[in-house]
């Protein structure tokens, strides 16, 4: 009786670790980026120039090639949602933060954070849909579009960085041919 006993704590105790070991390789982990686009420019398709950042940490478009940091990754989160745009943060490549979306007074702004990236946060989330399909724009057409505040990165067009269409009910940038807000990732 007294093996049985032993037998049944043994088998008890190897289920329950391996119930343990089972739920710890299940279990979700952080996310982890996946480089989409590593060491890329961002060109606008109406100005033909970089997104590039000043020492300051503030957007600016210039020439590509007289540019400080023009090189850009694209971090993907959650590729392919909803089979139609990919989930992604927009890290500069030589500084390491991200591009982020803040609410000042007015008009709604964009920087390149000075705390690094941050994969939770809603401001530094953006939704890269593909919009090489659609005539005029070339093959490698994107457009970025911040969901968390309704906007999409725009080159600057009316001393703006971005244009608001969250107010229009939009949850994407609706103007696929608005060359201020198509962008080529081309490599250096």
């Amino acid at each position: 009786m007294r093996l049985k006993t032993r037998r049944r704590r043994l088998v008890t105790l190897i289920a329950s670790v391996a119930a343990a070991l089972a739920a710890m390789i299940a279990a979700p982990t952080a996310a982890h980026a996946n480089n989409y686009f590593y060491g890329k420019y961002l060109v606008n398709a109406q100005t033909g120039n970089c997104l590039d950042v000043a020492s300051n940490g503030s957007l600016r478009m210039v020439d590509c090639f007289s540019a400080t940091h023009p090189r850009w990754n694209i971090l993907s989160y959650a590729s392919d949602v909803n089979n139609y745009y990919s989930r992604v943060q927009v890290q500069n490549a030589d500084i390491g933060n991200c591009l982020s979306v803040a609410m000042k007074w007015a008009p709604l702004s964009f920087w390149v954070s000075d705390s690094g990236c941050d994969a939770g946060a809603g401001r530094d989330q953006w939704d890269l849909t593909w919009v090489g399909n659609t005539s005029p724009n070339a093959s490698n057409s994107w457009q970025l579009f911040n969901a968390d505040f309704g906007q999409c990165l725009d080159s600057g067009q009316q001393g703006n960085w971005v244009y608001d269409y969250h107010a229009d009910g939009y949850n994407y940038c609706p103007w696929k041919t608005d060359q201020y807000q198509v962008w080529y990732i081309e490599t250096p």
